[in-house]
């Protein structure tokens, strides 16, 4: 499995057309998921430190 980042244009067409068939994770920080996130996303908290 391929696992890249994308670009807002990128994302709308796989979430229009893919919907159904993939899974985006949104691992940013939680003021940027909170300032604007997709509708009924749900933000993955990951501990910085180990990375």
């Amino acid at each position: 499995m391929k696992v890249s980042s994308v670009d807002c244009r990128r994302l709308r067409k796989i979430i229009r057309k893919e919907s159904g068939s993939c899974l985006i994770v949104d691992c940013r920080p939680y003021l940027s998921f909170a300032n604007s996130s997709i509708t009924g996303s749900a933000n993955v908290n990951l501990n910085t430190s180990s990375i």
